[in-house]
């Protein structure tokens, strides 16, 4: 993960908010002249309920087959997830060589887990146990997979809990102004307002440390093998809320996009950019064990390098290289943007183009997409053309996952944007300790950092 520099955050912001609001306009090769309130909205929806007792077969055979391996039979489990994307789009002025855009996205997440599981784990311990008296022909990798009965270890009954659950909400707001026929970018606003509370409860979590030792001699043998048992318990909370704005203008405008566009073609950027804004907020996680905090701090380490050195992260004092923010107002920035972009393929994708580019510049790589739709942050397509490897939602239906891809009027979206923003306002209550609500999800990071990473860097579009 590179570090966090001026150049990168304002590269990578401007290729965000251009392809989500640019491209009902994409060209004049191919779009006709819209008009000011013209508009376009886009929605989906994912949900699931499992509890063991109603859970598809596949899903219950999979899970156990997990469980089952580290000797453990399931007694409990449950998983619940509501998300909702919803985005508008609309023209705002048209001129007579410029557009006017701006656009507002929400996100929505609450997702509550639950296990329990049982069986004959080791005593918590430690063990040096004879090679040659408990194995008949040692292999390393039989440690993972071993009876510890039959080695020696001592083992009781324990039981393994965990508790998960999450609420998030993110609204990006922005306008835009563009050079009508060729996208470049003349100014920028943007706004961000996020807040999450997350929380991760487990019980008797094992640590298994083991360690192989070896004779002296011009042949080593494993001769013993070393084992530290414990059990852990967690409580880890995750708060954060933050509310940042930028208005950047470019000079000359901003050519991240050369239309019309072919595979091969490669042009150069070179443009100055003046940088305004503000952010506040922090990130603050409490319960996390010792060396795992110690880690993320180390001084090789990019919040370390973001000069931060412990919880909370707080964003109302920041510096890191060029980027100044003091009592939440962000230092003028005027900074030269010089990169070389190649489209580097196209893919076809539900009969529609898709463009992968790549800005390159001070050694550093940026890469992005261009397709003529609007944003589907869920739909697994989007993920495949950013070159993840994601399942295909729809055809998780088997597992109970209900996702809807909604066909919404900019109307229809701008009012459950309204009603995502609601609960981003009870969300960012919360993480401030404003309310009385119990805490809630830290397993539920892993689908919250996949979800912020398709709104981050995904930018199809799907025209309504």
């Amino acid at each position: 993960m590179r570090n966090v520099t001026a150049l990168y955050t304002l590269l990578v912001g401007a290729i965000f908010l251009t392809s989500l609001v640019a491209v009902p306009v994409a060209s004049t090769v191919d779009a006709k002249e819209y008009t000011a309130d013209d508009g376009w909205g886009v929605g989906q929806t994912i949900a699931l309920d499992w509890t063991w007792e109603d859970m598809p077969d596949e899903a219950k055979q999979g899970i156990s087959s997990f469980i089952g391996s580290s000797g453990l039979k399931l007694n409990e489990l449950g998983f619940g997830l509501d998300a909702a994307f919803y985005a508008v789009l609309t023209v705002d002025e048209v001129k007579a060589d410029e557009y006017v855009m701006s656009a507002k996205m929400a996100l929505k997440l609450t997702a509550k887990g639950n296990a329990d599981a049982s069986g004959d784990m080791p005593k918590a311990k430690n063990y040096n146990i004879s090679i040659a008296e408990a194995f008949e022909n040692f292999d390393p990798s039989d440690i993972m997979n071993m009876d510890y009965r039959a080695v020696g270890i001592e083992t009781e009954n324990k039981s393994v809990s965990i508790d998960i659950a999450a609420d998030l909400a993110i609204i990006i707001g922005g306008t835009i102004v563009m050079e009508k026929e060729t996208l470049a970018i003349k100014s920028m606003d943007l706004s961000l307002k996020a807040a999450a509370v997350i929380s991760f409860d487990a019980r008797n979590i094992p640590d298994v440390e083991s360690h192989v030792i070896y004779s002296n001699g011009l042949i080593p043998i494993p001769t013993n093998l070393l084992f530290n048992v414990s059990y852990n318990n967690y409580d880890v909370d995750l708060k954060a809320a933050i509310d940042a704005n930028m208005n950047v203008v470019f000079e000359p405008a901003l050519n991240i996009y050369r239309l019309p566009m072919e595979e091969g073609d490669n042009w150069s950027i070179d443009s100055k950019a003046t940088i305004n804004g503000g952010m506040k907020g922090f990130v603050d996680i409490t319960g996390l064990p010792e060396d795992v905090e110690k880690e993320l701090f180390d001084e090789e380490g990019d919040l370390y390098k973001a000069g931060f050195t412990n919880f909370p992260l707080v964003f109302d004092d920041f510096e890191s290289d060029d980027l100044v923010i003091k009592d939440g107002k962000l230092e003028e920035l005027v900074t030269d943007i010089n990169a070389d972009v190649t489209v580097t393929g196209t893919t076809t994708v539900n009969n529609r183009t898709v463009f992968t580019l790549k800005a390159d510049y001070d050694g550093e790589e940026v890469e992005y997409i261009y397709s003529s739709e609007l944003i589907d942050v869920f739909a697994s397509v989007t993920m495949s053309d950013m070159g993840w490897d994601m399942p295909d939602l729809e055809m998780l239906a088997a597992y109970g996952i209900e996702f809807k891809n909604e066909d919404v009027t900019s109307d229809e979206a701008a009012a459950e944007i309204e009603s995502i923003e609601s609960y981003y306002r009870t969300v960012d209550k919360k993480a401030k300790g404003e309310s009385d609500f119990p805490m809630m999800a830290m397993l539920a990071v892993v689908i919250v950092a996949v979800v912020i990473a398709g709104v981050a860097v995904v930018f199809m579009r799907r025209k309504k």
